[in-house]
């Protein structure tokens, strides 16, 4: 408690009680550490030990889901319903490929000259991201797309046109890119590896709809297929203005873009969702959750699992536990 002497205007002193709240993230901090230090001392005697016969070995634990800051930041965004409908993105004539095609009267379509032929383009949306997360849904039919069709993000001076057929978005140190054909990423003319990064080459088709999400708070982008999150593809986004963009070979391409949702602010996570990506960097795989010493709402939540249990079996709602700390409960 800190106090503090003013003077009033009928010059009378009056002693003020002032509470300091300058310091929040410390609290959010203690709470974190309680947390990961009990479920630290639970996890040592979870280990599954490697044996034959009927028991499951080691090298077949079942690893949970991916789980990322950006991911986090989707549930929450999907649970306001909020769309920001003072952004509206269309493809920019100016920072794309003199080849492609976009109409006064259609900015957010476009389409490839078809007297271009042997050579890649890129198009680059005109609104760029620097803070917030924001969803853009791209369509690109299946039959559209071509050897090379690439997906991402690009700054604002990437070059636009090369000779040849090539993965253009991804090939400079200001782009990145994801190959929907052989489910590579690129970025500075290096592969990065596959996406979603549990596929095999072309083992994923990507639908002809397909979100990008572009979290600047965490410096991410990643795509969602078929309304399912497919990981963080791409970091360190961070300080950049950047572009969503796609490069394209097949000459009759045609491609539709549309800003879903999102929010243009540096929005933290709630304590809970930070809680909750706090407690899946310690449980990794599915057995230690079964097998962890606490209550079973509370492993819902960890497995970001609404009103299933571990096991896949259908639960009635999950009540509050209210033992361990009041808020951490079965959304």
């Amino acid at each position: 408690m800190i106090f503090s002497h003013a003077k009033s205007h009928n010059g009378q002193n009056k002693n003020f009680s002032i509470l300091k709240l300058s310091n929040v993230s410390n609290l959010y901090e203690t709470v974190f550490m309680n947390i990961r230090s009990h479920f630290s001392q639970c996890l040592p005697c979870l280990q599954i030990p490697s044996q034959t016969g009927a028991k499951r070995n080691v090298n077949h634990k079942v690893q949970l889901p991916e789980y990322t800051y950006t991911y986090l930041s989707l549930k929450a965004l999907e649970r306001q319903s909020f769309t920001n409908s003072s952004i509206i993105t269309a493809w920019d004539r100016a920072k794309s490929s003199n080849t492609i095609r976009i109409l006064d009267n259609e900015p957010t379509r476009l389409r490839r000259d078809p007297a271009s032929f042997d050579s890649t383009e890129i198009a680059m949306s005109d609104t760029g991201f620097s803070k917030g997360i924001h969803v853009l849904d791209v369509v690109w039919p299946l039959h559209k797309r071509g050897s090379r069709p690439v997906i991402g993000v690009a700054l604002e001076g990437t070059p636009n046109r090369v000779t040849g057929s090539t993965n253009l978005l991804g090939s400079t140190e200001s782009s990145w890119g994801w190959n929907l054909k052989n489910n590579k990423l690129f970025h500075n003319g290096q592969t990065i590896g596959n996406y979603p990064e549990d596929k095999s080459d072309s083992e994923f088709i990507a639908p002809q709809k397909i979100s990008c999400i572009i979290d600047m708070n965490a410096g991410t982008l990643g795509f969602k297929a078929d309304e399912k999150y497919l990981g963080d593809a791409f970091s360190g986004l961070r300080h950049k203005t950047v572009f969503l963009a796609v490069s394209v070979t097949h000459v009759n391409t045609e491609i539709e873009i549309n800003y879903n949702k999102g929010f243009n602010a540096n929005t933290p996570l709630s304590l809970q969702d930070l809680t909750k990506l706090s407690l899946r960097r310690l449980v990794k795989f599915e057995e230690q959750l079964a097998d962890l010493p606490t209550a079973p709402s509370l492993k819902r939540f960890i497995a970001d699992k609404e009103m299933t249990n571990v096991n896949g079996k259908d639960k009635k709602p999950a009540r509050r536990v209210n033992n361990l700390c009041p808020w951490l409960c079965c959304r």
